[in-house]
């Protein structure tokens, strides 16, 4: 078994955590999302209503943790608010994603796209609440028909 040093950085140990699921239980808990993952053309909004396969996450919902705010946001869609139950963000996000993210606990949640002037990627995280189930999407932002023109790069 390798020997672990001390690690000055808690984001770099123990992403993965041990999780502590009921005696009865025999397989793993699956987070489905409905989409693979998710391309705007311009400022839009679509929801995410995750699932729990083989457990259940109904009670306390879902963390959804945008890793980039400056290009979208979260919203907790109607109908899909959770008990505040104190659960901490799982920190396994950068300096800078730290900064610039937004977490919200909910069963279902509406993702809004910005306004960007170039192709902007970043990710949503979904963790279920009681289960510990993760999975996360993509999400590219291409600019709209409202974004500025950049004239500098036209040929």
């Amino acid at each position: 078994m390798p020997v672990l040093e001390a690690f000055p950085d808690e984001t770099q140990i123990m992403r993965y955590k041990l999780i502590t699921l009921p005696k009865a239980t025999t397989r793993m808990p699956i987070l489905q999302v409905p989409v693979s993952a998710m391309v705007f053309n311009g400022p839009g909004d679509q929801p995410i209503t995750p699932l729990t396969l083989n457990a259940s996450d109904a009670t306390l919902g879902y963390t959804f943790i945008l890793h980039n705010g400056n290009v979208a946001y979260l919203q907790v869609a109607a109908g899909g608010d959770v008990p505040n139950n104190g659960n901490t963000i799982p920190v396994f996000l950068d300096t800078d994603e730290l900064t610039n993210s937004q977490a919200v606990s909910a069963t279902t949640v509406r993702v809004f796209s910005k306004t960007v002037s170039t192709v902007q990627v970043t990710q949503l995280t979904i963790v279920g609440n009681e289960t510990g189930a993760t999975a996360t999407i993509p999400i590219t932002i291409k600019p709209g028909p409202t974004a500025p023109i950049n004239l500098s790069s036209a040929g």
